[in-house]
């Protein structure tokens, strides 16, 4: 199913009673439905120098999943890999991630307190970020790559505040439906959005 697959670098599944799990650096793909409905999973953790790539559809979806560092080694998350993640509180992104775009349905009713977007990430996919709960914050850095937010990238959110990084330059109008957003703010660098004051 993957280039370069062989038996020792695919994940394929995991005992559904499992608790935490370090993941072998030699490790490259997580496969479909790897820790689905791992109902006492509460940390994955990786070794130093993963050779991780790829987190497959619905790896991680309606387990127990409570925290875990994305390896900075992973260049695709697909659709739905943290769907219905209920327990989830702490999702991160190592520094100098080679993640290029969040997929559709990444993640849902998680219990996060911010969202914290790879730099190297360029479109964020519709529903991307799904029926959180306690999400306040959306973050990027002025380095970030971001260029696109597709329609209701961030559905039913409870974000307060937003700030459009440098190179964003196409945004759904769904993003600004998000009832509880009281604070946009804009990269001075940014040259396609700007803020205009009614008062």
């Amino acid at each position: 199913k993957h280039k370069e697959t062989s038996l020792f670098n695919v994940l394929l599944f995991v005992p559904r009673d499992i608790k935490e799990v370090i993941v072998p650096k030699y490790i490259k793909y997580i496969d479909s439905y790897a820790f689905s409905g791992c109902s006492q999973l509460e940390r994955v953790e990786f070794e130093p120098e993963s050779s991780l790539e790829l987190i497959s559809t619905e790896s991680f979806s309606k387990s127990s999943i409570k925290s875990i560092i994305i390896p900075k080694s992973v260049k695709k998350i697909k659709e739905k890999a943290f769907n219905s993640c209920n327990s989830l509180k702490s999702l991160q992104f190592m520094e100098d991630s080679q993640l290029e775009r969040i997929e559709e349905n990444f993640v849902s009713l998680a219990l996060m307190k911010q969202i914290k977007i790879p730099n190297n990430a360029k479109m964020i996919k519709k529903n991307a970020f799904n029926y959180y709960t306690d999400s306040k914050t959306l973050e990027f850095l002025d380095d970030s790559e971001i260029a696109t937010f597709e329609e209701f990238s961030f559905n039913h959110e409870s974000i307060e505040r937003i700030y459009l990084p440098p190179k964003l330059k196409e945004i759904s109008d769904s993003i600004f439906d998000l009832y509880t957003l009281s604070e946009i703010s804009i990269s001075p660098q940014n040259k396609y959005f700007s803020l205009i004051n009614d008062g």
